[in-house]
């Protein structure tokens, strides 16, 4: 008989798991340390560790724990494997058939006995599972696979080689490595399992492997070249496959298709010589992240600064020419606390001694809890303004430090939304972002950053076994070492060539702004003179900000949002200043965040508010012309991109204010405009220069969050949660038909791809833009 697959939906109830639990908290529930499961028909762990206990308690074990360790596989062994048979009745045997109602194999019992159907699902495991003995017998390996969440089908985004490689790795070394996953997920277990494979082919017997590549399978081994065959070739074969760089049979042959693949690993990870041997950088540098610690590199990064040109000097003495240096920050702690920031004396001695520098930023960061957006803008900007006192150059990679292991199931709520705040930011710069983390955080993250800085040092950890090294890495971080004559802790790194670093410095320029400034001021003097001159009705402010939108916010679109352009003032400012296209504009940075401040559009959201006045309430034209309006282009990504999140919610709150058409620097950009109208609105007896000056050059840019919050919406995150809503369906008082008519407008020109969003997708953006407001207020 074979037992038939009770395949599920995780999500969905299944009525014989919720009989299991039913049945567990029944049975149990009074048994010390069991405590309850949960009751819902849905397979999860706490399930299966209540089977676990309730196995423990049936072995005579009182301290009940959540895992099948030596203890619990002994008891097993002695006292029930070789009772387990057709026609045998007990608890352990209820336990076995509720394991496989929640594995998803069907045993169609659920009584107790040990029957023709039970059996015929033990065996259905076994199969799937690849292990040589296919009979009824239920030894601890199979209690243990039971008794867990691993998968031995192929899994969604499971690979069927994998999965016939897991197989094989079953059959072939069970006795090391019990029984492993065949999901098709190459995974820490699987990796584990390599090693344990090549343990057993050097000779170990199984009280002496361990899974881990240490000092003595190290030195047994071997040196494989062409026409070699036998278990050695299969498991090169393996690593081959997992990394990418063989795609033939695992048929133990070493094949020309197997040379090509060493010789194009070799390549990849920067491993001369480039010939086909596998040996021990070869056959470490597969199964394990940090491969042959003993091979030479032309990098290393380190926490201590560089004081001396004799210490500068025997680093490149010692054959390295690329140095990895903190942006900031200290090490250790009291007495032993030291700096370990770059310093401008330490890039000229770096420099002078013919070394390149690759900067990183790492203050902090070693908790999961302190990844999110707000930290990477944080971050970023930090570091960004650090690397201008140093006088880094355009196109500097800076790499951000992810210095813990996140598992993979946390990536997309932590690091991911902490690199969209770090791009969110650096894209509006001279400089890009990498990252540094492990092999599953760099790849997690390499939609958004092009660079990656691996820390392949820590082999143990979860994100990098089982995972293969990011096609975009620069630089690989593999040992940690004492050396160069200078006794300096530092860490070996490979280089891929990817990153050049920085081999020369630019003049520091302690005023960025001044340029701006001075230009802000001649169009202002010119506004006035036109003024004077033309007798015009126009504000000089109204002129200078249509002086700074005539390139790109000059469409019709923009005549009822912010006013028609006047061509005769236009033509007058460009012709006394010698300004025929946007690029002429000089630039203006936010000394809070470092970015490059979207000048044109800053200065159409002003235009728009200053045409139309102070925003009244839910039903402001000028609204439209600047953060609502970038608003509105956020709803239609999230939309378009809704199929990449859980939620039309989630969507939004990734794009808003974030990345896409309404990214980190229109919010600047629109925040800015707001507050700086404010300004003008209340001290009317300041000129508009004075007021971007000042506030650019003093603190108020550090709290626009709070600024605009209480200059639009008076501190009150309903009123703006419940007005935006308002503005997204269409506006109301006074101004409402006007307001109408301008938002139809903006729909057409605009949101030409999504234009009739749904009342839920207004609330959800409203609910995400106070979210938004309200974390960085």
């Amino acid at each position: 008989m074979v037992a038939k697959q009770h395949r599920k939906d995780d999500l969905c109830m299944d009525e014989m798991v919720k009989e299991t639990q039913v049945w567990l908290n029944k049975t149990y529930g009074k048994v010390s340390g069991f405590g309850k499961v949960p009751e819902d028909g849905n397979t999860g762990w706490n399930t299966v560790y209540g089977l676990t206990r309730a196995l423990q308690h049936e072995l005579g074990i009182t301290d009940l724990v959540d895992n099948f360790g030596p203890s619990t596989a002994a008891k097993w062994d002695t006292q029930f494997a070789n009772k387990v048979k057709t026609g045998f009745k007990h608890n352990v045997v209820k336990i076995i058939q509720g394991g496989f109602w929640c594995k998803g194999i069907n045993p169609e019992d659920f009584t107790g006995e040990f029957t023709t159907n039970t059996a015929a699902a033990v065996v259905e495991l076994k199969k799937d599972a690849g292990i040589k003995d296919t009979s009824a017998n239920v030894n601890s390996d199979i209690m243990k696979a039971l008794l867990t969440m691993s998968a031995f089908v192929l899994v969604p985004g499971g690979d069927a080689k994998i999965r016939s490689m897991q197989q094989q790795l079953n059959h072939d070394y069970q006795a090391y490595t019990g029984i492993l996953p065949c999901d098709g997920i190459y995974q820490r277990d699987t990796n584990t399992a390599l090693i344990y494979a090549l343990q057993s082919v050097e000779g170990m017997d199984t009280g002496t492997a361990n899974g881990y590549y240490g000092p003595g399978t190290i030195n047994k081994t071997p040196t494989v070249n062409s026409g070699a065959t036998g278990a050695i070739v299969k498991i090169i074969q393996y690593g081959l496959y997992v990394n990418g760089f063989y795609s033939g049979a695992f048929n133990g042959q070493f094949t020309q298709n197997v040379a090509d693949g060493i010789v194009s690993f070799r390549k990849f990870m920067k491993l001369p010589p480039y010939t086909s041997t596998a040996d021990l950088t070869v056959i470490k540098g597969l199964l394990t992240s940090n491969g042959n610690t003993n091979r030479s590199s032309d990098g290393v990064d380190m926490a201590t600064q560089i004081t001396s040109a004799a210490t500068a000097k025997s680093l490149k003495a010692a054959g390295y020419n690329i140095i990895g240096r903190y942006l900031t920050g200290s090490v250790g702690t009291g007495a032993d606390k030291r700096d370990k920031n770059l310093t401008n004396t330490e890039v000229k001695l770096l420099l002078d001694a013919n070394l390149k520098i690759f900067p990183i930023y790492e203050d902090g960061g070693y908790e999961e809890s302190y990844f999110n957006s707000k930290q990477g803008f944080a971050d970023a900007s930090i570091a960004v303004n650090t690397a201008r006192q140093l006088g880094l150059p355009s196109g500097t990679v800076i790499y951000f430090a992810v210095d813990v292991d996140i598992q993979d199931g946390n990536m997309s709520s932590t690091v991911v939304p902490y690199f969209e705040g770090i791009t969110g930011i650096i894209g509006s710069t001279e400089y890009k972002a990498g990252i540094y983390g492990t092999r599953n955080a760099c790849l997690h993250v390499n939609h958004l950053v092009k660079y990656s800085f691996v820390a392949d040092m820590s082999s143990g950890w979860s994100g990098n076994l089982g995972f293969k090294m990011p096609e975009n890495w620069s630089f690989d971080q593999f040992n940690e070492f004492t050396g160069a004559s200078t006794g300096i802790d530092m860490d070996q790194v490979a280089v891929s060539g990817k990153d050049n670093g920085v081999s020369k410095v630019t003049k520091v320029n302690i005023n960025p702004n001044a340029a701006f400034f001075t230009q802000l001021q001649q169009v202002e003097d010119q506004a006035y003179s036109y003024i004077s001159g033309e007798s015009s009705s126009t504000p000089a402010e109204q002129l200078v900000t249509q002086f700074y939108r005539q390139f790109s916010y000059s469409s019709p679109s923009w005549a009822p949002l912010a006013g028609g352009l006047n061509t005769s003032w236009l033509a007058f400012a460009n012709s006394a200043l010698h300004v025929s296209k946007e690029s002429d504009f000089e630039t203006l940075y936010d000394s809070t965040t470092g970015i490059k401040i979207g000048l044109p559009h800053m200065m159409a959201s002003l235009n728009a508010l200053l045409f139309w006045g102070e925003p009244q309430s839910a039903s402001g034209i000028q609204d439209l012309g600047g953060w609502c309006g970038d608003l509105l282009t956020s709803i239609e990504d999230a939309h378009l991109n809704q199929k990449k999140y859980g939620s039309f919610y989630e969507s939004i709150t990734a794009y808003v204010g974030n990345k896409g058409q309404f990214g980190r620097e229109d919010l600047v950009d629109d925040l800015d405009a707001l507050n700086v109208y404010s300004t003008i609105h209340s001290q009317n007896n300041q000129t508009i220069s004075k007021i971007i000056k000042t506030y650019y050059t003093g603190n108020e840019s550090s709290v626009r969050f709070n600024s605009y919050l209480s200059n639009r919406f008076d501190d009150d995150l309903d009123s703006l949660q419940n007005d935006t809503y308002t503005l997204l369906k269409g506006g109301t008082g006074s101004w409402g038909a006007a307001y109408k008519t301008a938002l139809l407008a903006f729909k057409k020109f605009k949101l030409q791809k999504y234009p009739s969003y749904t009342d839920s997708e207004a609330k959800d953006a409203a609910k995400a833009f106070r979210k938004l407001i309200e974390q960085n207020a």
